[in-house]
């Protein structure tokens, strides 16, 4: 069975949408950073992923669910006050053992604050490389706030970018939070 195609809604900040198909459910939100924030729910309500993609204000449209207008919420809150706690989601835990150490690691570190790969691989008894190819492999950006480790001499990279819109989208996000 395929899915529906999706339907194209005009441009409205903080808009919630959704397309669901037999696997997950992926909720779509404009955000006013300039991007599409785009979560995936597992079928059994577990939080899949959560990424950004550039956007030019266009989300699919669809019903609204209870689980994803929590996370709209909490994004369109965060806009204003970063500071306002993560609602409490099921994450669809994967990843190695290293990896979520790592992202414990990252869900530490406070709102305005940050971090070096270099200072969480000590503190994990690891090397900064393999911090940073943990926070690339992070399945949910900002609500395990990788953008909050930086390299020792740049802000590093963002979602497995190096530059461009994600590392444009992270020094945002640091920027936003710093005025917190």
């Amino acid at each position: 069975m395929t899915a529906a195609p999706a339907r194209r809604a005009r441009s409205h900040p903080g808009r919630r949408a959704f397309v669901v198909d037999e696997m997950r459910q992926s909720h779509h939100a404009l955000v006013r950073l300039g991007v599409v924030m785009v979560a995936c729910w597992s079928g059994d309500g577990r939080l899949w992923s959560l990424s950004f993609q550039p956007g030019d204000g266009d989300v699919p449209d669809g019903p609204s669910l209870a689980w994803a207008d929590t996370l709209s919420r909490w994004l369109e809150e965060y806009q204003s006050d970063p500071a306002r706690p993560a609602p409490r989601l099921a994450l669809a835990f994967r990843g190695t053992p290293f990896q979520r150490r790592v992202w414990a690691a990252l869900r530490a570190i406070p709102v305005g604050g940050v971090r070096r790969y270099g200072e969480l691989a000590e503190r994990l008894g690891s090397s900064p490389r393999a911090v940073a190819a943990a926070c690339r492999a992070n399945p949910w950006v900002l609500y395990v706030p990788c953008h909050r480790v930086v390299a020792k001499h740049d802000a590093g990279g963002f979602m497995g970018a190096r530059h461009g819109w994600a590392l444009a989208l992270k020094r945002r996000l640091l920027e936003h939070e710093a005025r917190s």
